[in-house]
């Protein structure tokens, strides 16, 4: 999948492919991804700013979309689109936290917690939240600055937990040759594909991850980065 093209169907059409995608139907699948694409790039654009490759930002957002496609359920009795959202924002945030080599600043958290006074101090002196420039006002710091220091101390969110006993069967369908046409993920090599799997459908952690392979958890960002672009790579093409 490229971040490049996008179209938009109704939330009808949205379930009829998301109850053949769950039935193994990998087009449906791909439709649904193809539909969500300007979707993804929205959410994608609001973590730009932690100097990340958009790209990488974005193939992460995909991995988070295919799960929401696996674990929908209409009796959430929400849309599909709002029920992706926050599976795809935890996705970005898990990856921005795991593939840092850094722990968060000393200066992030001490903005954070200013901020915070100064929010409730401003609610409750205006009887409403402060926008986001009067907040960086009061703090004498940036929008940007104010936005990095919320990221940072925001933990990833998930609203399903991983099916027990690791993959999900749609997605494991994804992890074979089995799927007409080959799926992009069967295409990687067996040490990458074990990366991917491990990272983004059994939620374990680079250090985690390192700890399996032997390898450093730096040698795991770099193969994971190397993963995703031939992802990206095979997807585009």
């Amino acid at each position: 999948m490229t971040a490049d093209s996008s179209y938009i169907i109704s939330e009808e059409e949205t379930r009829r492919l998301l109850e053949q995608a769950q039935r193994g139907d990998f087009r449906a699948r791909e439709q649904l991804a193809a539909a969500h694409q300007r979707l993804i790039g929205s959410i994608v654009r609001r973590f730009l700013i932690s100097g990340r490759e958009r790209e990488d930002l974005y193939q992460v957002g995909c991995i988070g979309l295919l799960k929401a496609i696996d674990r929908f359920d209409p009796a959430h009795g929400v849309c599909f689109s709002t029920y992706a959202v926050p599976l795809i924002m935890g996705e970005i945030r898990r990856f921005l936290r795991d593939d840092s080599a850094l722990s968060v600043s000393r200066g992030l958290k001490e903005l954070y917690l200013l901020m915070e006074r100064k929010r409730r101090e401003l609610t409750a002196e205006w009887g409403e939240e402060p926008e986001l420039w009067q907040l960086a006002e009061a703090c004498g710091s940036t929008p940007q600055q104010i936005i990095a220091a919320r990221e940072a101390a925001r933990p990833p969110l998930s609203i399903n937990e991983t099916p027990a006993g690791g993959v999900s069967p749609v997605i494991g369908r994804l992890l074979t040759a089995e799927v007409p046409g080959g799926p992009a993920l069967a295409a990687l090599p067996e040490r990458l594909r074990f990366i991917i799997e491990q990272r983004y459908f059994r939620e374990r952690t680079q250090r985690e991850v390192a700890g399996a392979l032997g390898v450093s958890q730096v040698q795991v960002s770099r193969l994971e980065r190397r993963a995703l672009n031939e992802l990206r790579r095979f997807l585009s093409a």
